[in-house]
Order: C-alpha cells, then sequence, then structure tokens
C-alpha cells in the first residue's frame, strides 16, 4: 500500500477540511509528524484506520463500536477521504457520518453509505460491500494493521509485552495459523461425516434394491423364454384369421361410405328452389351496381354544394366581427396618443446636468478610497514598529548564544581517545574471533574424536559377532561338503559289479559300497558360499575402517588454555567498551549542546532576515500608499466642484441629484411602455384591414363556386333520371333497394358455388363406390362372426404379449439392479479406504502441536531479524532471543552474555526493542498480505531516547527506507527530532470556539 492524498473533517479536533499529500510527504522516504502534544497528530492516523476498516480503535476501544468519542461536536459532519495505491490500482474511500436530532431533540449521528472506487470507477457503496473489498484487496485485518503498518499510540510494545502463549496465540490469527490445527481438523471431522453419511446412504441403497440374485435371473430367464415360444404360435394364428376380417371389413365400409353419400344427394336436391332464388338476388344486385357509381357522383356533387354555402355564411359572420375590432382598436388608439403627450410634458420639467451627477459620484469613489489607504498606512506603522521591535531581540539573542557556543569545550582530544580505543578493540576483536574459531576447532576435535571412539568400539564388538557367525557358518558348510561327497559316492557305486573297473579308481573290487544317498539342497549351498564370501569382505572392510579411525583421535591444542585465555580478552574488551561508552556520553553531551546552538542560531538568523525583509516590503507598501493619497487629492482636484473635500456634503449632492435621476426613469420608461402600447395598436390595426380586405376577397370567390356546383349537379340530376327510365326504374329509391351489401353478395356466390361443387363431388363419388363393390355383399351375421373370431385371437396376443413384456421388463430390471449393487459395492470399499486415510489424518493433527510448531518457527524468524537490526543499534551490544516458553529475553554481549528478561530493559531500550520487533513483524504481515504494503507509521516512543541511541535508531530507519522501499512516518513532539527529519508535516493545535486543528507541509 502506498497513501497519495487524505482528507479530513469534523474528525477529532479537525472542525475544517484539512487535507494531507502523502505524495509530497513521503517524497524523501523517511517523514515526521510534528506538533504539540494535543495538537491532533494521532488524528491523522486515525483517519487512515477509519477510511479503510470504519473503526477507530485508539479512542472507540478495542470492539471500534460507536463514532461518537470521534466527532467534532462543532460540526454536522465528519467525513474523511483517503486515497492509496494497492500495486498499480489507485484506490478511493470516502466514509462519512451526519449529526441528526431526534424529535426529543437528542443528538445523534447516522452513517452515509460509503463510496469506494478503483481507478475513478465505484465498485462498491455498501459498508459490507466496502469491507468485503478492502479485505479481498488488503489481504490484513484492522487487527493486523495497528500492530504492523501504523503503530498507533499504546500499540508500540504491545507485541514486546505479551506472554509466551498469548504471543503465539496472536501469531496463530495474524498469520492465520488456524487452518493447520483446529480448522483443518474440523474439515477432516466433517469430512469423515459425510464419507460416513455416504457409506451409509449407499449401504441403504442396497438393502432399497431387494434380494437380487443369479439364480433368480436364471428362472426368469426360463420362464421368459417359454412365454416367448406361445406368444409365436398365437401370432401364426391371428395371421389366418386376419386376412379374411380385412376383406369382409373393406367391403362392409365401401357399402356404408355409399349409402352415406346417396343421402347427400338427397339433401342437396331439397336445397335446389333455394339456390335459384340466391341466383335471382345476385343477377339483380349486378344490374343496380352499374348505376350505384352515377348515383353516388350526383350524390357528393350534393354534399359538396351544402359544405361551400355552409363555409360562405362562417365568412359572413367572421367579416362582421373583424369590422367590429377595427372600430375599437382606433378608439383605444387615441386614446393612448393623449397620455403621451402628458407624460411629455412632466418630462420637460424634470430637466438637469447629467454630468454633474457623474463628477460627484467619482468625488464620492475618490473620498471613501482616500480614507481606507489612509486607515491602511496606520496599520502599516504599527506593524513596521513591531518587526523591528522583534528584530532588536533576535541580535541580543544570537550575541548571548555565540557566546555560549565559544564557551563549549573541544572534543577533539575525546573523539582520539575513542579512536585509539576503537583500534584497540578491533584487534582484540580479531584475536578473540580467531581463538573463538580455534576453540570450536579444539572442541570439534575432541567430539570427533569422542564419536571415533565410540564408532570403533561399535565396529569391534562387529567384528567380534562378525568372526562368532563365520565360524558357525564354515561348520555348516564343511557338512553340507561332506554330505555332498557321500551323494557323488552312492551315485557311482550303486552301478558298481564286481568284476568291473571303478572309474575313479579303476580297482575291479568293491569292499565299501555307499548305500545311504544324502540329497543335497544345492541353492542352499550356493546361497551359504556367498553369504561366506560376504562376511569374508565385510570383515576385511571393518578391519580397514577401525585402522583408519585409530589414526585419527589425536587433538591439536589445549583447550583449557584456549578458554583462560578468551576470558581474559573478553575482560579486557568489555574495559575498553566502558571507557568508550564513557568517552562517547560525553562527547554526545557536547555535540548535542553544539547542535542546540547552531540549530537556534540557523532559527533566529533565518527569522531575522524573514522580519528584515518583511520591514522593507511593508517599507515599500507604505510609501506606495503615499503616493496613491497624492493621487487621489489631484483626481478630486481635476473634477473642479464647488463643494469642499468634505463626504457629507458631497454625499447630499449624490442623493438630490440621484432622487430627480430616479423619477425622470420612471416616466421614461412609462413613455417607452406607452409608445410600445401605441405601436402595437397600430400593427393590430394593419393586421385587422389586411384580414378584412382578405375575407372578402374569399367571400367573392365562394359566391362564384357554389353557383358553379349547383349548374353541374342540375345537368348530372336530370341525366341520371333518364337512364333509370329508359332501364324500367321509376325511382333512385328503387335501384337502391335491389342493391345488397358487399358481404351478402359474396356470401350468396359462395353458397351457389359449394351447392355445384357438392353436387358434382357426390355424384362422382357414388359412381366410383358402385364400381369399386362390383355387386360384392357383406351380411351382417357374417361380419359379426369373424369380428368376434379377430377379437379373441387379439385379445390372446394382447394378453400374452403384456405378460412377456412384464417378464422381459422384471428380467431386465433385475439385471440392472445386480449391476448397480456392484458398482455400489465398489463405492463402498473405496468410499472405506477414504475414510482410513481421513481417520490416520485426524491421529496427526489431534491438539495443535502442528500449530504451534508452526507458530514458534515465525516467532523464532521475527526474533532472528529484530536481533540482527538490534545489535546494529546497540553496537553488538544487545541481542535478541526467545525461551522454552517463547518469552522474549535480551543477551547483553558486553555483560559475559548475560540473559535477563525484557521488563530490565530502561524506557530508551524498551522503545528501541519494541521498535526492532515491529519491524519484523511488519515485514513478515505485509508479505502475507496480497499487495506488498509500502509504509510504516511510528506514534510514539522517540522521547525516552538520547541523542546518541535517537541517531542510531534514525540511521536504521533510513537504511530500512532504502533497502526495503519502505516509506517510514515518525508522529513526535520532541523538536530535536525536526533537525533530523528531511520531510516534516506541522501540525497547529485546534483554538477551542474559534478553528480546529490544521496542518502546513514544511
Amino acid at each position: 500500500m502506498r497513501p497519495i492524498k487524505l482528507e479530513i473533517e469534523g474528525l477529532q479536533s479537525f472542525s475544517e477540511r484539512q487535507v494531507i499529500d502523502f505524495n509530497e510527504l513521503t517524497s524523501m522516504g523517511l517523514f515526521g509528524i510534528f506538533g504539540e502534544t494535543g495538537s491532533g497528530k494521532s488524528t491523522i492516523l486515525d483517519g487512515i484506520i477509519f477510511a479503510l476498516f470504519d473503526e477507530i480503535p485508539r479512542t472507540m476501544g478495542r470492539q471500534g463500536k460507536g463514532i461518537r468519542p470521534c466527532l467534532n461536536h462543532n460540526c454536522d459532519t465528519l467525513q474523511v477521504t483517503f486515497e492509496f495505491a494497492l500495486g498499480e490500482n489507485i484506490f478511493n474511500i470516502k466514509r462519512a457520518y451526519k449529526k441528526k436530532y431526534s424529535k426529543k431533540g437528542e443528538e445523534k449521528f447516522e452513517q452515509q453509505n460509503p463510496i469506494l472506487k478503483i481507478n475513478n470507477e465505484i465498485v462498491a457503496d455498501t459498508v459490507s460491500g466496502v469491507k468485503s473489498k478492502i479485505d479481498d484487496f488488503l489481504g490484513i485485518g484492522v487487527n493486523d494493521f495497528t500492530r504492523s503498518v501504523v503503530l498507533p499510540q499504546g500499540k508500540f510494545s504491545e507485541f514486546l509485552k505479551l506472554k509466551g502463549t498469548e504471543k503465539v496465540s496472536m501469531l496463530e490469527n495474524i498469520f492465520e495459523l488456524e487452518k493447520y490445527g483446529s480448522v483443518l481438523s474440523e474439515k477432516l471431522k466433517v469430512k469423515n461425516n459425510k464419507v460416513r453419511e455416504e457409506i451409509n446412504a449407499l449401504e441403504n441403497q442396497i438393502k432399497g434394491k431387494g434380494d437380487i440374485s443369479l439364480e433368480k435371473i436364471s428362472e426368469l430367464e426360463k420362464e421368459v423364454k417359454e412365454i416367448f415360444q406361445n406368444k409365436e404360435d398365437i401370432l401364426l394364428e391371428k395371421a389366418k384369421i386376419e386376412s379374411e376380417y380385412q376383406e369382409k371389413k373393406k367391403i362392409k365400409e365401401l357399402s356404408e361410405e355409399l349409402e352415406k353419400i346417396k343421402d347427400n344427394l338427397n339433401l342437396l336436391q331439397n336445397e335446389e328452389s333455394e339456390i335459384e332464388s340466391l341466383k335471382n338476388k345476385v343477377s339483380n344486385h349486378k344490374v343496380a351496381m352499374e348505376f350505384k357509381a352515377k348515383i353516388d357522383d350526383v350524390k357528393n356533387l350534393k354534399d359538396e354544394y351544402n359544405f361551400e354555402k355552409k363555409l360562405y355564411l362562417e365568412e359572413q359572420i367572421k367579416l362582421k366581427e373583424k369590422e367590429n375590432n377595427k372600430k375599437e382598436i382606433l378608439e383605444l388608439e387615441n386614446k393612448k396618443n393623449i397620455e403621451l403627450k402628458v407624460i411629455d410634458s412632466e418630462l420637460e420639467k424634470l430637466n438637469y446636468n447629467y454630468e454633474d451627477l457623474e463628477k460627484i459620484r467619482a468625488a464620492s469613489e475618490i473620498i471613501q478610497k482616500y480614507n481606507v489607504i489612509l486607515e491602511q498606512k496606520k496599520e502599516l506603522e504599527n506593524e513596521i514598529n513591531e518587526l523591528k521591535n522583534r528584530r532588536d531581540e533576535n541580535l541580543k539573542s544570537l550575541d548571548e548564544l555565540n557566546k555560549k557556543k565559544e564557551n563549549l569545550k573541544n572534543t577533539t582530544l575525546l573523539e582520539k581517545g575513542i579512536e585509539k580505543n576503537n583500534d584497540e578493540l578491533d584487534e582484540k576483536n580479531s584475536i578473540f574471533q580467531k581463538l573463538k574459531i580455534k576453540e570450536a576447532e579444539v572442541a570439534k576435535q575432541i567430539e570427533i574424536v569422542k564419536k571415533n571412539k565410540e564408532i570403533i568400539a561399535l565396529k569391534n564388538s562387529e567384528l567380534e559377532n562378525l568372526k562368532i557367525d563365520f565360524k558357525e557358518k564354515e561348520k555348516k558348510l564343511e557338512s553340507i561338503e561332506r554330505d555332498q561327497k557321500k551323494s557323488w559316492a552312492y551315485v557311482l557305486s550303486k552301478d558298481l559289479k564286481d568284476n568291473t573297473p571303478c572309474p575313479v579308481c579303476g580297482s575291479t573290487s568293491h569292499p565299501n559300497i555307499v548305500l545311504e544317498n544324502k540329497e543335497i539342497d544345492l541353492e542352499n549351498l550356493k546361497l551359504l558360499e556367498e553369504e561366506i564370501e560376504k562376511f569374508k569382505n565385510r570383515k576385511l572392510l571393518l578391519e580397514k575402517e577401525i585402522e583408519d579411525l585409530e589414526k585419527n583421535i589425536e587433538i591439536d591444542g589445549d583447550l583449557e588454555t584456549i578458554i583462560s585465555e578468551i576470558e581474559n580478552l573478553e575482560n579486557n574488551i568489555k574495559e575498553i567498551k566502558e571507557k568508550n561508552f564513557l568517552l562517547e556520553k560525553e562527547v554526545s553531551k557536547i555535540e548535542k549542546e553544539k547542535v542546540e546552538i547552531e540549530s537556534n542560531i540557523i532559527n533566529i538568523t533565518r527569522n531575522n532576515e524573514e522580519i528584515i525583509n518583511k520591514i522593507s516590503q511593508k517599507d515599500k507598501k507604505e510609501k506606495l500608499l503615499e503616493i496613491e493619497l497624492n493621487e487621489n487629492i489631484k483626481r478630486y482636484k481635476l473634477l473642479n466642484l464647488n463643494l469642499n473635500f468634505e463626504i457629507e456634503e458631497i454625499l447630499n449632492s449624490k442623493k438630490e441629484l440621484e432622487e430627480k435621476e430616479r423619477k425622470r426613469r420612471e416616466i421614461f420608461e412609462s413613455r417607452e411602455n406607452l409608445k410600445n402600447d401605441i405601436q402595437n395598436l397600430l400593427n393590430r390595426k394593419n393586421k385587422s384591414l389586411e384580414e378584412i380586405s382578405i375575407l372578402k376577397s374569399d367571400i367573392a370567390r365562394k359566391e362564384e363556386k357554389i353557383s358553379s356546383i349547383y349548374k353541374i349537379l342540375d345537368e348530372k340530376y336530370n341525366v341520371l333520371k333518364l337512364e333509370l327510365k329508359n332501364s324500367g326504374f321509376d325511382e333512385i329509391k328503387e335501384v337502391l333497394e335491389k342493391l345488397l351489401e358487399e358481404n351478402i353478395a359474396a356470401n350468396y356466390e359462395e353458397k351457389i358455388r359449394e351447392y355445384e361443387e357438392n353436387l358434382k363431388k357426390y355424384l362422382n363419388l357414388k359412381e366410383d363406390y358402385e364400381n369399386r363393390l362390383q355387386g360384392k355383399e357383406c351380411s351382417l351375421e357374417k361380419w359379426q362372426w369373424i369380428s368376434q373370431k379377430y377379437i379373441e385371437v387379439q385379445d390372446k396376443e394382447k394378453k400374452i404379449g403384456e405378460k412377456y413384456a412384464i417378464l422381459s421388463s422384471n428380467l431386465e430390471k433385475s439385471k440392472n439392479i445386480l449391476m448397480e449393487i456392484e458398482g455400489l459395492r465398489t463405492k463402498i470399499e473405496a468410499f472405506r479406504k477414504e475414510q482410513d486415510d481421513i481417520l490416520h489424518l485426524q491421529k496427526k493433527f489431534e491438539g495443535k502441536k502442528f500449530v504451534r510448531f508452526l507458530a514458534r518457527k515465525k516467532l523464532t524468524y521475527i526474533v532472528h531479524q529484530a536481533s540482527k537490526r538490534l545489535k546494529k543499534v546497540s553496537k553488538g551490544r544487545y541481542s535478541l532471543q526467545i525461551d522454552e516458553n517463547c518469552d522474549f529475553n535480551i543477551v547483553d554481549s558486553f555483560n559475559e552474555n548475560k540473559v535477563r528478561e525484557c521488563s530490565t530493559l530502561s524506557g530508551g531500550e524498551t522503545f528501541v526493542v519494541s521498535l526492532v520487533l515491529a519491524l519484523a513483524l511488519s515485514s513478515q504481515l505485509q508479505l502475507k498480505g496480497n499487495v506488498q504494503l509500502e509504509f510504516f507509521f511510528l506514534d510514539e516512543g522517540f522521547g525516552t531516547l538520547d541523542s546518541v541511541l535517537l541517531d542510531r535508531v534514525i540511521e536504521i530507519l533510513e537504511e530500512i527506507k532504502w533497502k526495503e522501499k519502505i516509506k517510514i512516518g515518525i508522529i513526535s513532539h520532541v523538536e530535536e527530532l525536526k533537525i533530523r527529519i528531511p520531510r516534516r508535516l506541522e501540525v497547529t493545535a485546534a483554538i477551542p470556539g474559534e478553528i480546529g486543528s490544521r496542518v502546513k507541509l514544511v
């Protein structure tokens, strides 16, 4: 994490909005936040923690409950905005609380929805949503954050003071080691229960499938085979009956269809008279339709004539209205012209010189500006006198500091003494290291000799045992070889006969024939020979190893003499270090005084330079004000007014003229409005005249159009009457009565068409069915008999088919169930093996031994890292270690490596040890997060350090800054630190009832 910007408003002592630019503040790596006690320095850390976690543990309690203690009660809103970077992503989080009052007037605070943006896009806008995202990206909670990244007041030495068991528990929690202990055990327990449930479920499934065996399946197969044969016999019987049944069925169906066709023909013949009537109506409709267009034309002309006549009458009425309106406008115009003449006469009475008013206004501005400049000049004179007094006081202080600086002791001799002691110390340390190495080598040789002697004794014992075993094996081999010789003698002698020569000795006489045959196990014989050969090789090897070990039991040097020399050297080194410590303390004291004096001289000199610059600037400003005063007097004289240089006289004249100006403007505005009204009336009059002219033209055109329409209508009506009479119609009404509606005429035509089509269709069908039957018939008795036979055979087929299907299905189901049971048993076996593995693991992780082992490992590494830094800060004197109970102890190498408890440390020493532990813990916790954190805040402890120790702490912080690329912030009220910190943020304390805490980048 890298902070970019923090905005605070309404949080504790910060009542007004304050902005902290961390990019600028952290630009040099090491930075500080300084201010008086209670100024609000720690509130900056509270703001960061609040923005990230919605908690402020330092002021709200361990659980972070209740925002009330953190609010500035002079503000209605608490608002914090924090911008920071994680990797390449830029985060912006905003949190706010608003003050509200209940109906009873009680004060309460309501949380607003927080907003989290990533790269300017809103990713969460609820409390839970923001918390989830921060947890995901940051990777550590508020507790870990305040132990390792931002160390608020009261948290700094918490880790150091924890007891062993509490410390291990804390490490288990912050490094999430519970997952290797109780969490893992619980997971194994859940997994075991789940596997047990799976096994029980599978066993229940097997029970639920019933008693299925191979014997039952075999019986079912035999029964299915028998049913199948019966089914085949019934199918043959069905085939014989079905042929005759289908033939009779076809004849019966054709006869029935023919009867239906005849019935339909009879029905159609009954509709014949109705259809003829419809044909007459349709014919009359078509004749009437020929005259309809002409009738409609005459009707449309008549409608047009009536419409145009109506419009003509309406425009006559409009014309009359327009003429009346014109008369009203003329009367109103005359009235407005009379009013205009009255206003013109009033304006002539209010004439005045406008230039006089402008001059008086300019004079008023000049005098007011003159008075303001005069007041500014007086204030400048007071400020210059005050600055000169401060300058004189600073000069006195500088004289006193320079005298004090000259009286300080020179540290050159002391530093040379330290340097000489350091050279001697380096020489003694070199000898000491060599003796230590020699001591280790001799101790190692003694240990090797001791081990070699033990090994020789073991190897001699092994050799003796080997010799005993070797003798037993040789005896056994000799016995086997004797038996083997007898076996060979038996083989040779069993075929010997008298007077036949022996193949071995050639004798023809055989008095000692071997009668017993000893069976020899040649494989065992071979193994025995190989073992004897191995015994011999092992014996030679052991004798050689013993000989080599006996050569390496000599020791080079006397351990007691070396230890004595080391003790003497340690005493000498201790004496030199004590001398150096006293000299360094004296030098540090003198240097500290020098630094303080130099710092004060620099500060006072800078202050005086600033004062001189300010005096110079204010002198210049005073001269400019004097020039401006003279210029204002000149400008007034140029106005040539008959008035004194008095503001009251000028203001009275100005008021009188401005009153005339106001009245004139009012009358003038009335005159302009009246002129506008007259112009509007003139426009309306012209428009009215134009409209009357247009209306008269329209009325003339309409009279002409009405006459033309009437003439055409009369001609067309006379022609139509003549044509109707020639066609046999006396009136138009008679023609219209013959007309049918379009849908009715279409319906009649459709009925006629359907009737003719159906008649043709049924006549054709009657002829077709009669041809297909060819005179064949099927009696009712014959049909009933064949139908009954066919139904009976179908019933037999259905019953045998159902029985066959049921048995076949049962057989298939039984086979599938048997296969499923086998599959379930295989799964049960696999789950039982998994259960054995889980139970084995549960035994391994019983208790919290493994978790404690991991926690101790973490703690050991943290102590190792902290100890390296502590040695550097203390110049090799102190180091850290942990005991069997995981408690911290200090090792004092200047005091015979004496081990003591951390509670014996001084305030300054406690701070340093807590610091190195916090840095080591921070390094580990920052690695635990999802994104590498890049800053570390420290909010206490520097007031307990002397100048020498303070320098060393600053050195190690500087080293961490550039080696580990971490921005380190220090919060303190110690003035001496300001000189050592390159970038500073100064916090000014709030003034109750006037202004809140303020920040300034220096």
